[in-house]
């Protein structure tokens, strides 16, 4: 199976509308979980990212869960879960994020972690106090405390977890309460600062309905209303003038000109074609416009880009130098969002030509060295349903990856298997919520200013 970033599998497929959500965490029952802590021991063996240090870690554990008949509430057991997972500290080997907002329910707030903090940017409109706020502490503890802890909870980057996966999480006290970040499984203490910089405190309990909107981490900053979202406000009012990269939040694929089509603007907020929306048919309908607007220089913005399939935009990355006007150059917007197939499709026109190339924005979603590529069929936990990404192969963009038993790209063609050396970042630009708010996108603007 090719390159699929579970970010993209868990989050851009995500229904908004579901079933009654469970409240088996209202008053909480304990149990064993024999059967799936059995079950996860063939994880360990499935899974080649973990360590044998980890992976014998990982099993003398399990070993202990099930022979020691220790009991767990379901999100006891859920954390405990991703604690295990987490120990191959892989991006592609985690714990389905479902249950947070399908089971033990969500908050009626929606944050996005910019450079300088997590920020409430969409609410419930009984929770307007709190809509541009700074959040700075959950339940009496500094927000950087509570990041601190959860990371042990997910595997791979920080930054990726930061951005992509932790602000659902910190919005849920079922899972802070059972790992002891919290003092009420339904309810929520937050300390935060208002733009203006006053400090505020406010209890939000769960909303049970409400926890089913749920979309990707850069989908709440645009003004548009999301799919179940009955009288909810957000930071940014549609009077303001939205920046272009959360333009047409519908859209999966974007390609606009600039400055008098000097400059050809493609954006790619997945690796992968959803709907009615192909992958193959925007790259070679975006070629051609390449051929025949014959731009300057050209603008790959991957940083909404989660992943997907590498091998759809390959061809067409390794290609930009070429499309791009000899004086022109190709620069590739990056964040800690960018992810898994997301990553190549950023480095490609790196790869082909770097006197012509800069990378401009953050760091992206993961290290160098990484596992992906799961098999055909998900691996499920019989009792709880739960789902945990498993990774066969290995990918090194920095060193290159050759091993025909291991490497994935090994069964690639040569030009696609990337040798990077570094992954720096050539113009580093960060973004705040003071940015976002004012309507700018200071990346945009470091390459304009060219």
């Amino acid at each position: 199976m090719s390159l699929v970033a579970l970010a993209v599998a868990i989050l851009i497929s995500l229904p908004v509308q579901d079933s009654v959500l469970a409240s088996s965490d209202m008053i909480p029952t304990s149990r064993e979980r024999v059967a799936d802590w059995t079950h996860m021991k063939t994880w360990f063996d499935l899974d080649e990212s973990a360590s044998e240090t980890r992976r014998a870690e990982g099993l003398k554990t399990l070993d202990e869960h099930i022979t020691g008949h220790v009991p767990f509430t379901d999100a006891e057991f859920y954390m405990e879960l991703r604690r295990l997972a987490a120990l191959a500290d892989n991006g592609h080997s985690n714990v389905t994020e479902r249950p947070l907002y399908r089971q033990f329910g969500l908050l009626p707030l929606r944050a996005y972690w910019f450079s300088d903090g997590l920020y409430v940017v969409r609410g419930q409109a009984d929770q307007a106090e709190l809509i541009g706020a700074r959040i700075t502490s959950i339940d009496g503890r500094p927000l950087d405390e509570v990041e601190a802890h959860l990371q042990q909870f997910n595997g791979g980057t920080d930054a990726f977890f930061r951005r992509y996966l932790g602000p659902g999480l910190v919005f849920c006290p079922a899972a802070l309460h059972a790992v002891g970040l919290a003092n009420h499984p339904q309810r929520l203490t937050l300390g935060s600062l208002t733009e203006a910089g006053e400090a505020q405190v406010h209890t939000v309990s769960v909303d049970r309905e409400s926890s089913l909107i749920v979309d990707r981490p850069w989908r709440y900053l645009s003004p548009v209303p999301l799919q179940g979202e009955t009288d909810w406000v957000t930071a940014y009012g549609t009077e303001n003038e939205v920046p272009l990269y959360l333009r047409e939040p519908s859209k999966t694929f974007r390609y606009e000109l600039l400055r008098d089509g000097e400059l050809a603007y493609i954006q790619l907020r997945a690796n992968i074609g959803f709907g009615a929306e192909s992958i193959e048919q925007f790259v070679e309908e975006a070629t051609r416009r390449l051929k025949e607007d014959m731009p300057l220089s050209i603008l790959l913005d991957n940083r909404q880009n989660g992943g997907g399939d590498l091998t759809t935009t390959a061809h067409f990355g390794l290609s930009l130098p070429d499309l791009a006007y000899k004086e022109g150059q190709v620069y590739v917007m990056t964040g800690s969002a960018t992810f898994s197939a997301g990553i190549y499709t950023s480095y490609f026109p790196k790869a082909k030509d770097a006197s012509r190339t800069k990378i401009v924005g953050e760091p992206v979603g993961d290290r160098g060295r990484f596992w992906a590529e799961t098999s055909a069929d998900r691996f499920v936990l019989p009792e709880s349903g739960y789902g945990v990404g498993h990774s066969l192969q290995l990918h090194d963009i920095e060193e290159g990856c050759f091993d025909a038993k291991l490497c994935h790209m090994a069964r690639h063609r040569k030009a696609w298997n990337l040798q990077l050396g570094s992954m720096d970042v050539d113009w580093p630009v960060s973004t705040t919520f003071a940015h976002f708010m004012a309507g700018r996108d200071p990346v945009l603007e470091r390459i304009m200013g060219q």
